[in-house]
């Protein structure tokens, strides 16, 4: 009799999580979503997200029949337990903010439609790997993936004119980055503290590199400054403690305050001018590291990079194939938020049943705390 009860009881409990679970962690779908009527009339825009959307969202291409075609200013912003987006191709624009703080997010599909994507838009996606960033964006806007602790690779197209002020800034697990020979300048800060940067190739095209651009880059070995650079920006490579090697050509009149303060490991510097020219440069304060290193002079200017023509056909990122299912719940083993709050009713009331059986007392351990 007594396990005849408790077999009850068994069942009555796996009945409320039946009933309780999906309330608290179903897939993100459209019902999460808020759109609004833009001012044409014609479109809608994404303006909210419910914040407890959880895994994988596919942004419909239309809604009441009208295009989507624009992800409002922090349309996405603190939905923490979004890990997969989808936006169809025909929206266009990528508003400020748009998913800033969405610390799960590993994987966004951005159409080739995109043509401007605004500052801070993925601030602190810190799960966010890879970007591609569309053909037709012109500007990548200030701050826009800063904090993005586990981008690794990034797609700079031919097209983009400029890199805005920390843009990358503090992108932990950049290694390499292509910049195309269409960008004539990379702003303040943009990829400061990107300590695991190796490689970066700076087309002729660059004719302004931002106070502070490369600093605390530590894996950051050696350089190579354009011909198209006239003045070198303070604190431009300060604190690189890897760096060893930089070429500068006989174009850069000027060297700002603290260029190389901090950069311990610079020996050589290859200079395209004669001592002449070297003796009328402009070197300011905070910069003993260079003079200390061996200045190795007329350096064959053919060294310098030359810019990258655009392809014939650009590589253009492909929407999927078909459009993916949205992920079950029950298979997000990994959801970080825990146990959901049909889960803890389900608990509580199994307890008391239990107890009212003579069971003896059920222990549930928490695995995974939800990031704030």
């Amino acid at each position: 009799m007594r396990m005849k009860k408790l077999f009850t009881v068994l069942c009555a409990l796996a009945m409320v999580v039946l009933i309780l679970l999906p309330l608290n962690a179903r897939a993100a779908d459209e019902s999460n979503l808020t759109f609004e009527l833009n001012e044409d009339g014609n479109s809608y825009s994404v303006v909210k997200c419910n914040e407890s959307a959880t895994g994988q969202l596919i942004i419909p291409a239309t809604h009441n029949g009208k295009p989507v075609t624009a992800i409002g200013e922090l349309a996405f912003a603190n939905c923490h337990e979004l890990t997969d987006v989808v936006i169809p191709e025909g929206v266009t624009s990528i508003g400020r903010g748009a998913f800033t703080y969405c610390y799960n997010l590993a994987s966004v599909n951005v159409p080739n439609s995109i043509t401007s994507i605004d500052a801070y838009a993925f601030q602190d996606c810190m799960a966010l790997t890879a970007i591609a960033i569309p053909k037709g964006v012109t500007v990548i806007s200030s701050w826009v993936f800063v904090g993005c602790i586990s981008l690794k690779d990034v797609t700079i197209p031919y097209g983009v004119t400029e890199i805005g002020s920390s843009a990358f800034c503090a992108c932990g697990a950049l290694e390499t980055v292509t910049i195309p020979g269409s960008v004539t300048r990379i702003g303040e800060s943009a990829f400061f503290d990107c300590d695991s940067l190796s490689c970066v190739v700076i087309p002729n095209s660059v004719t302004s590199i931002g106070d502070f651009a490369f600093g605390m880059c530590d894996s950051l070995i050696n350089i190579t400054i354009p011909e198209s650079v006239t003045t070198i920006e303070q604190w431009a490579f300060g604190d690189c403690t890897g760096l060893r090697e930089i070429t500068i050509p006989k174009s850069v009149k000027k060297i700002g305050q603290y260029v190389f303060h901090g950069c311990s490991s610079l020996k050589k510097v290859f200079y395209g001018g004669d001592q002449a020219q070297l003796l009328l440069l402009s070197v300011e304060m905070g910069n003993g590291v260079f003079w200390g290193a061996e200045i190795i002079r007329n350096y064959a200017a053919d060294t310098t990079p030359v810019a990258t023509e655009p392809p014939t056909e650009p590589p253009a990122t492909q929407p999927p194939a078909t459009t993916p299912e949205p992920t079950d719940p029950a298979d997000n083993n990994d959801k970080p938020n825990g146990i959901s709050t049909g889960v803890f009713v389900a608990v509580v009331v199994a307890a008391v049943l239990l107890t009212a059986v003579g069971s003896s007392t059920m222990t549930y351990f928490v695995l995974k705390k939800k990031m704030k």
